[in-house]
Protein backbone atom coordinates (compact mmCIF):
# COMPACT_ATOMS: atom_id res chain seq x y z
CA UNK A 1 0.00 0.00 0.00
CA UNK A 2 1.03 3.42 -0.65
CA UNK A 3 1.42 4.51 2.56
CA UNK A 4 1.94 8.31 1.62
CA UNK A 5 -1.22 8.19 -0.35
CA UNK A 6 -2.68 7.32 2.75
CA UNK A 7 -1.71 10.17 4.68
CA UNK A 8 -3.16 12.80 2.14
CA UNK A 9 -6.49 10.72 2.28
CA UNK A 10 -6.97 11.51 5.76
CA UNK A 11 -4.97 14.76 5.99
CA UNK A 12 -2.51 13.16 8.34
CA UNK A 13 0.44 15.85 9.73
CA UNK A 14 4.01 15.68 11.55
CA UNK A 15 5.13 12.62 9.12
CA UNK A 16 8.86 13.54 9.62
CA UNK A 17 11.56 13.23 12.12
CA UNK A 18 10.81 14.13 15.67
CA UNK A 19 7.51 14.65 14.32
CA UNK A 20 5.57 17.93 15.65
CA UNK A 21 9.03 18.46 17.70
CA UNK A 22 10.98 18.25 14.42
CA UNK A 23 8.92 20.87 13.13
CA UNK A 24 8.93 23.25 16.35
CA UNK A 25 13.40 22.61 15.97
CA UNK A 26 13.08 23.43 12.88
CA UNK A 27 10.51 26.79 12.62
CA UNK A 28 12.67 28.34 15.65
CA UNK A 29 15.51 28.29 13.13
CA UNK A 30 14.21 30.44 10.89
CA UNK A 31 15.36 33.65 10.46
CA UNK A 32 12.92 36.46 11.15
CA UNK A 33 14.25 38.10 8.15
CA UNK A 34 12.45 35.84 5.88
CA UNK A 35 8.89 37.14 4.76
CA UNK A 36 8.74 35.01 1.59
CA UNK A 37 8.91 31.11 2.18
CA UNK A 38 8.78 28.10 0.37
CA UNK A 39 8.57 24.80 1.77
CA UNK A 40 9.49 21.60 -0.76
CA UNK A 41 7.11 18.67 -0.07
CA UNK A 42 4.46 20.51 1.54
CA UNK A 43 2.16 17.62 2.18
CA UNK A 44 -1.11 17.88 3.96
CA UNK A 45 -0.60 21.55 4.40
CA UNK A 46 -0.35 21.74 8.35
CA UNK A 47 3.14 23.21 8.35
CA UNK A 48 1.82 26.59 6.68
CA UNK A 49 -0.46 26.85 9.48
CA UNK A 50 2.40 27.32 11.82
CA UNK A 51 4.60 29.56 9.79
CA UNK A 52 1.89 31.71 8.02
CA UNK A 53 0.69 35.22 8.90
CA UNK A 54 -0.19 38.02 7.95
CA UNK A 55 3.63 38.94 7.17
CA UNK A 56 4.44 36.26 5.21
CA UNK A 57 4.44 34.48 2.03
CA UNK A 58 4.41 31.24 2.45
CA UNK A 59 4.54 28.91 -0.65
CA UNK A 60 4.24 24.69 -0.66
CA UNK A 61 5.33 22.29 -3.77
CA UNK A 62 4.57 18.68 -3.80
CA UNK A 63 4.99 16.16 -6.25
CA UNK A 64 1.70 14.68 -5.05
CA UNK A 65 -1.59 15.73 -6.62
CA UNK A 66 -3.43 13.63 -3.65
CA UNK A 67 -0.81 15.96 -1.65
CA UNK A 68 -1.09 19.03 -2.75
CA UNK A 69 -5.43 18.50 -2.50
CA UNK A 70 -5.20 17.89 0.93
CA UNK A 71 -3.27 21.38 1.36
CA UNK A 72 -5.85 22.94 -0.52
CA UNK A 73 -8.83 21.47 1.15
CA UNK A 74 -7.21 22.21 4.71
CA UNK A 75 -6.11 25.81 3.38
CA UNK A 76 -9.87 26.60 2.34
CA UNK A 77 -11.60 25.32 5.42
CA UNK A 78 -9.46 27.14 7.80
CA UNK A 79 -9.36 29.74 6.17
CA UNK A 80 -5.20 30.20 5.97
CA UNK A 81 -4.06 33.19 3.94
CA UNK A 82 -0.85 34.30 2.31
CA UNK A 83 -0.43 30.78 1.37
CA UNK A 84 0.11 29.34 -2.17
CA UNK A 85 -0.16 25.11 -2.98
CA UNK A 86 1.52 23.70 -5.70
CA UNK A 87 1.56 20.74 -7.69
CA UNK A 88 5.44 20.14 -9.73
CA UNK A 89 6.08 17.35 -11.20
CA UNK A 90 9.42 17.19 -11.30
CA UNK A 91 12.81 19.05 -9.65
CA UNK A 92 12.29 22.11 -11.83
CA UNK A 93 11.03 24.93 -8.97
CA UNK A 94 8.12 27.18 -10.91
CA UNK A 95 9.56 30.58 -9.41
CA UNK A 96 12.11 33.05 -10.95
CA UNK A 97 15.91 33.41 -9.86
CA UNK A 98 16.42 34.89 -6.14
CA UNK A 99 12.66 34.55 -5.17
CA UNK A 100 12.60 33.29 -1.53
CA UNK A 101 14.45 34.57 2.01
CA UNK A 102 14.35 30.57 3.07
CA UNK A 103 13.60 27.86 1.78
CA UNK A 104 13.07 24.35 4.00
CA UNK A 105 11.82 20.79 3.67
CA UNK A 106 11.15 17.52 5.95
CA UNK A 107 11.91 14.03 5.14
CA UNK A 108 12.10 14.95 1.52
CA UNK A 109 15.34 14.94 0.00
CA UNK A 110 16.78 11.45 2.21
CA UNK A 111 13.56 9.32 0.18
CA UNK A 112 14.91 10.45 -3.42
CA UNK A 113 17.41 8.96 -5.40
CA UNK A 114 20.48 10.66 -4.80
CA UNK A 115 20.41 12.38 -8.33
CA UNK A 116 16.86 13.69 -7.75
CA UNK A 117 17.98 15.17 -4.73
CA UNK A 118 20.97 17.17 -6.21
CA UNK A 119 18.19 18.32 -8.80
CA UNK A 120 16.58 19.78 -6.19
CA UNK A 121 19.45 21.47 -4.16
CA UNK A 122 20.61 23.14 -7.54
CA UNK A 123 16.83 24.34 -7.86
CA UNK A 124 16.68 25.27 -4.44
CA UNK A 125 20.21 27.53 -4.60
CA UNK A 126 19.12 29.41 -7.53
CA UNK A 127 15.38 29.98 -6.21
CA UNK A 128 17.09 31.69 -2.85
CA UNK A 129 18.25 35.01 -2.70
CA UNK A 130 21.63 36.09 -1.78
CA UNK A 131 22.32 35.18 2.00
CA UNK A 132 18.86 33.30 2.19
CA UNK A 133 18.28 30.67 4.50
CA UNK A 134 17.85 26.63 3.48
CA UNK A 135 17.01 24.32 5.95
CA UNK A 136 16.19 20.53 6.05
CA UNK A 137 14.76 18.32 9.11
CA UNK A 138 15.71 14.86 7.56
CA UNK A 139 16.62 10.93 8.68
CA UNK A 140 19.62 9.75 7.44
CA UNK A 141 21.74 6.21 7.15
CA UNK A 142 24.80 6.33 10.50
CA UNK A 143 28.10 5.96 9.02
CA UNK A 144 28.57 2.27 10.10
CA UNK A 145 25.18 1.14 8.16
CA UNK A 146 25.93 -1.44 5.37
CA UNK A 147 24.98 -1.67 2.37
CA UNK A 148 23.46 -4.88 2.97
CA UNK A 149 21.26 -3.38 5.98
CA UNK A 150 20.02 -0.44 3.72
CA UNK A 151 19.30 -3.02 0.84
CA UNK A 152 17.32 -5.04 3.55
CA UNK A 153 15.43 -2.05 5.14
CA UNK A 154 14.76 -0.43 1.90
CA UNK A 155 13.36 -3.36 0.55
CA UNK A 156 10.64 -3.49 3.47
CA UNK A 157 9.70 -0.04 3.55
CA UNK A 158 9.44 -0.57 -0.05
CA UNK A 159 6.95 -3.70 -0.01
CA UNK A 160 4.93 -2.51 3.12
CA UNK A 161 4.42 1.37 2.42
CA UNK A 162 5.95 2.10 -1.38
CA UNK A 163 8.47 4.36 -0.04
CA UNK A 164 12.25 3.59 1.26
CA UNK A 165 13.63 4.39 4.74
CA UNK A 166 16.74 6.54 2.79
CA UNK A 167 18.43 6.42 -0.83
CA UNK A 168 20.89 4.01 -0.63
CA UNK A 169 23.61 6.93 -0.70
CA UNK A 170 21.71 9.14 1.96
CA UNK A 171 24.49 9.39 5.09
CA UNK A 172 25.24 12.58 6.32
CA UNK A 173 28.82 13.65 5.11
CA UNK A 174 27.36 12.37 0.93
CA UNK A 175 24.46 14.96 1.98
CA UNK A 176 26.37 17.67 3.26
CA UNK A 177 29.07 17.55 0.24
CA UNK A 178 26.43 17.56 -2.23
CA UNK A 179 24.98 21.06 -0.70
CA UNK A 180 28.18 22.54 -0.31
CA UNK A 181 28.41 21.50 -4.07
CA UNK A 182 25.10 23.02 -5.06
CA UNK A 183 27.31 26.21 -3.68
CA UNK A 184 25.64 26.81 -0.49
CA UNK A 185 27.74 27.96 2.29
CA UNK A 186 28.08 28.37 6.25
CA UNK A 187 26.52 24.45 6.38
CA UNK A 188 25.75 23.18 10.12
CA UNK A 189 24.00 19.90 10.91
CA UNK A 190 23.07 18.88 14.42
CA UNK A 191 21.04 16.00 15.64
CA UNK A 192 17.53 16.82 16.39
CA UNK A 193 17.65 14.54 20.11
CA UNK A 194 20.28 17.10 20.94
CA UNK A 195 18.34 20.26 19.98
CA UNK A 196 15.06 19.39 21.34
CA UNK A 197 14.40 21.57 24.99
CA UNK A 198 11.68 22.16 27.51
CA UNK A 199 12.24 25.82 26.45
CA UNK A 200 12.00 25.39 22.71
CA UNK A 201 8.46 25.41 22.12
CA UNK A 202 5.62 26.80 19.11
CA UNK A 203 3.93 30.04 19.11
CA UNK A 204 0.54 28.54 18.76
CA UNK A 205 -1.25 30.79 16.77
CA UNK A 206 -5.13 30.49 15.37
CA UNK A 207 -4.10 28.91 12.26
CA UNK A 208 -2.39 26.36 14.31
CA UNK A 209 -4.77 25.80 16.31
CA UNK A 210 -7.15 25.77 13.38
CA UNK A 211 -5.38 23.35 11.70
CA UNK A 212 -4.78 20.67 14.52
CA UNK A 213 -8.71 20.51 15.57
CA UNK A 214 -9.15 19.95 11.71
CA UNK A 215 -6.65 17.53 11.87
CA UNK A 216 -8.49 15.33 14.67
CA UNK A 217 -11.43 15.45 12.56
CA UNK A 218 -10.33 14.01 9.07
CA UNK A 219 -8.55 11.11 11.93
CA UNK A 220 -12.14 11.01 13.66
CA UNK A 221 -13.41 10.42 10.11
CA UNK A 222 -11.09 8.21 8.70
CA UNK A 223 -11.39 5.95 11.61
CA UNK A 224 -15.28 5.51 11.02
CA UNK A 225 -14.45 4.11 7.12
CA UNK A 226 -13.72 0.25 7.08
CA UNK A 227 -10.95 0.69 4.43
CA UNK A 228 -9.50 3.53 6.45
CA UNK A 229 -9.29 1.79 9.13
CA UNK A 230 -7.90 -1.23 7.87
CA UNK A 231 -4.93 1.06 6.40
CA UNK A 232 -4.21 2.58 9.50
CA UNK A 233 -3.98 -1.20 11.64
CA UNK A 234 -1.79 -1.85 8.46
CA UNK A 235 0.49 0.99 8.55
CA UNK A 236 0.34 0.68 11.97
CA UNK A 237 1.04 -2.85 12.68
CA UNK A 238 4.13 -2.34 9.82
CA UNK A 239 5.76 0.79 11.80
CA UNK A 240 6.46 -2.20 14.67
CA UNK A 241 8.07 -4.32 12.40
CA UNK A 242 10.18 -1.27 11.37
CA UNK A 243 11.10 -0.22 14.46
CA UNK A 244 14.54 -1.91 14.59
CA UNK A 245 15.46 0.75 11.40
CA UNK A 246 15.72 3.23 14.41
CA UNK A 247 19.31 1.47 14.96
CA UNK A 248 20.61 2.25 11.51
CA UNK A 249 19.41 6.22 10.89
CA UNK A 250 20.05 9.42 13.01
CA UNK A 251 18.02 12.27 12.09
CA UNK A 252 19.61 16.13 11.83
CA UNK A 253 18.97 19.58 11.56
CA UNK A 254 20.79 21.16 8.56
CA UNK A 255 20.96 24.86 7.93
CA UNK A 256 22.95 26.86 5.63
CA UNK A 257 23.18 29.61 3.44
CA UNK A 258 23.11 30.93 -0.43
Amino acid sequence: MDFLKYIAKTSRINQHPLGEKGTIILHNSISKKANQILELGCGSGHTASIISNNKIKYYGVDSSKEMIYSANKRKKTINLNNVTFLLTTNSKLPFPNNFFDLVFCESVLAILTFEESVKYLIEIYRVLKKDGQFIANESLWINTTSKEDINRINKLTNAKFNLVQASNKMKLKILLKSINEAGFKNIKSTLLENIFAEDNKLSKNKSYLKSIKYSKKEKIKSLLNPFRLYQYIYFKINELKCLENGKFISSYLIVCKK
